[in-house]
């Protein structure tokens, strides 16, 4: 996803995207459940007039990035008179809702027991000698 911004100096600005991962398979689970999943991180690039970062004054400047400085130093003239600045975001981590694993495993072994339970008795009530006393 890309999303270009033309911002004036001074202005802030939050963006903010819906993230959604429900309804999602068995096998689609990480291994540890429990952790979550990562949201990747993002990439911000902005880019800065060189007549800003020189009118700043010193190189030590604390409004003018490192790179814009270094630049500067360094005697590298950035491209269409502006420095390109690249930021980047930490990984996020998402605590879903997990299903109880369990539950497949509870249903067998519930159903398997009373069938187990069922045939006994029928094979037990099939399988008895009735014995008829000759009086």
């Amino acid at each position: 996803m890309e999303l270009r911004l033309n911002l004036e100096p001074e202005s802030k600005t939050v963006v903010t995207f819906d993230y959604e991962k429900s309804f999602i398979k068995l096998d689609e689970h990480p291994p540890d459940p429990n952790r979550g999943f990562n949201i990747e991180p993002t990439a911000l690039t902005f880019n800065i007039d060189n007549d800003i970062t020189e009118k700043n004054g010193s190189a030590e400047s604390k409004a003018v990035p490192l790179s814009c400085t270094l630049s500067r130093i360094f005697g590298q003239t950035p491209v269409n008179n502006v420095c390109k600045v690249t930021v980047y975001s930490e990984l996020f981590v998402a605590v879903l809702p997990t299903p109880d694993f369990s539950m497949p495993y509870n249903v067998i072994t519930f159903t398997c027991t009373l069938l187990a339970l069922y045939y006994g008795k029928l094979f037990s009530l099939l399988s008895k000698n009735i014995v008829h006393d000759k009086e």
